[in-house]
């Protein structure tokens, strides 16, 4: 978290830096804030979308969803940027532990967003397959087999070597 606030200062001027927080359940984690403005819009607005019960109220409320959305616009805008994929892998990925492969834990997406997912995938030349997760329904993970993931770690690994504490995730007692 501090490596992502140091990265992200620059939007955090009117806020606080990052500190744990403990919920209602006592789980402990680290949180912080960009400053809000208009300037985020553009991106939120790529990235969310009213979810089909909200939008289909009478009146707009407080608790109004949106929820994060693939879409071709989205794919079309994504830059091919290795930190992108670094924080990614770091937040949401993981790598087996029987051998050099790994997925990236997607399954709040639909089908269809998983076909767009794979598609930016393909901008980098990476081969993921889309996998059915075997105990929820209709719901998918994308994975990346032994002939790729070696070629997503050149991608991120200088980005992930920055926080010692994630380098487990480059699995590199597994690699060739």
């Amino acid at each position: 978290m501090e490596w992502k606030y140091e990265k992200l200062n620059r939007l955090c001027q009117t806020t606080q830096p990052p500190k744990e927080v403990t919920n209602t359940k006592g789980y402990v984690s680290v949180e912080f804030y960009t400053s809000s403005g208009e300037y985020l819009k553009e991106l939120f607005e790529l990235f969310y979308k009213k979810s089909s019960f909200s939008a289909s109220k009478k009146a707009e409320t407080k608790s109004d969803k949106f929820l994060k959305t693939i879409t071709p616009e989205l794919i079309e805008n994504l830059p091919l940027d290795p930190i992108l994929l670094a924080v990614w892998f770091m937040d949401d990925g993981s790598a087996r532990n029987d051998c050099y492969a790994g997925n990236l834990a997607t399954q709040c997406f639909s089908l269809e967003e998983h076909h767009l997912l794979k598609d930016y995938f393909q901008k980098w030349d990476l081969d993921c397959n889309i996998v059915k997760h075997s105990t929820q329904k209709q719901t998918y993970y994308l994975y990346f087999p032994r002939r790729s993931f070696p070629k997503l770690v050149s991608i991120i690994e200088s980005t992930v070597k920055e926080i010692p504490d994630m380098i487990y995730k480059l699995n590199e007692d597994r690699k060739p």
